[in-house]
C-alpha cells in the first residue's frame, strides 16, 4: 500500500512538472512573438528613416536577423518555477 501511495505521488508530481513546462513553453512563445513584432516594427521604422538610422532597413547595422535574435531577457514575466527536490 505504501508503495502505491509513493508511486501515486510521483505520478502527480510528474503531472505538475509537465504542466509547469507547458506554461513555460506558452510564455516563451508569447515573449518571442512580442520580441519578433518589436524587431519588425524597428526594422520598418529604420527603413522609413523614422529613427534616424539612415533608411538601411537593418536596425543593428548589418545583421539581417536584426533585433529579433537579441530580445531582452529582463522582460520575463513572473518568478521562476520552483522545483521540489525528491526526498
Amino acid at each position: 500500500m505504501a508503495l502505491d501511495r509513493r508511486l501515486g505521488r510521483r505520478w502527480e508530481r510528474l503531472a505538475e512538472v509537465m504542466r509547469d513546462l507547458e506554461d513555460l513553453r506558452v510564455r516563451g512563445e508569447r515573449l518571442l512573438g512580442v520580441a519578433r513584432r518589436a524587431g519588425e516594427e524597428a526594422a520598418a521604422d529604420a527603413s522609413t528613416g523614422q529613427d534616424g538610422a539612415g533608411g538601411s532597413g537593418e536596425v543593428d547595422g548589418g545583421d539581417p536577423e536584426g533585433p529579433e535574435s537579441q530580445a531582452p531577457l529582463h522582460r520575463l514575466e513572473g518568478a521562476a518555477a520552483q522545483v521540489d527536490e525528491p526526498a
